[in-house]
């Protein structure tokens, strides 16, 4: 349809509605930018009010970090120096102690090292195949059965594991005597007595392995005189 299909009175009424919806748009658009600039106002003096205040704090917890961060790093540094005096110290310490160790070694009393010999060569000793024996005992008589019942087996195993525990801590008891300024000859002659016997000292079977090298045998060993004060 053409603007000329419509009548004059039309033609006015439909040019008063497009100016009157041009001048709502335009009233809508003015209440939106009013309410923009409000807001943007509001903001603008929140900002103003509180953006101070963050930045003071902001600085001063900066400030703070970069003094712990000063305190830490002093901190490390003493650290590091105290760790490195405590090393060049300790050095020092166990050098000198062990060169003197080394001279106290070098120069211990003979007696010491023949009752080192002593052990080794009894230790060695004992290890022999030949020491090792098993044995059954008798059984009880059954009466149900009418014969005897199959007696228990027992062995030495633990015992010669005993003494060879305790050679190796003597050894190791005059090792550490060579530390001091006189051999203590009693203690050595007490050590030589003491000896478990292993040749008759049986103990239910167990089967028999290697005998280990290693063991602790020190709780084997005849206790030490306590000195009176």
């Amino acid at each position: 349809m053409k603007i000329d299909d419509f009548t004059e009175q039309e033609r006015e009424f439909l040019r008063k509605k497009i100016e009157a919806d041009k001048e709502r748009e335009q009233q809508e658009l003015l209440a939106k930018r009013r309410q923009w600039a409000d807001q943007i106002q509001a903001l603008t003096k929140e900002k103003n009010e509180k953006l101070p205040g963050l930045k003071a704090d902001m600085e001063k917890q900066i400030q703070k970090a970069e003094k712990q961060r000063q305190v830490f790093e002093q901190a490390q540094a003493q650290a590091g120096q105290a760790r490195a005096d405590y090393k060049r110290f300790l050095h020092r310490m166990e050098s000198q102690t062990g060169n003197l160790e080394g001279e106290l070694m070098a120069t211990a009393a003979p007696e010491i090292s023949e009752a080192i010999q002593f052990f080794q060569d009894q230790h060695d000793k004992i290890r022999d195949p030949g020491h090792y024996r098993r044995i059954a005992t008798e059984g009880k008589f059954n009466l149900f059965r009418l014969r005897r019942d199959p007696g228990e087996k027992e062995s030495n195993y633990k015992a010669i594991n005993e003494a060879l525990s305790y050679c190796r801590a003597a050894i190791q008891e005059l090792q550490n005597m060579k530390l001091q300024v006189e051999p203590d000859l009693e203690r050595i002659e007490l050590l030589k007595n003491g000896i478990p016997d292993f040749k008759d000292i049986f103990t239910p079977y167990q089967e028999p392995r290697p005998f280990a090298d290693l063991p602790e045998g020190t709780k084997f060993l005849p206790a030490r005189p306590v000195s009176k004060t």
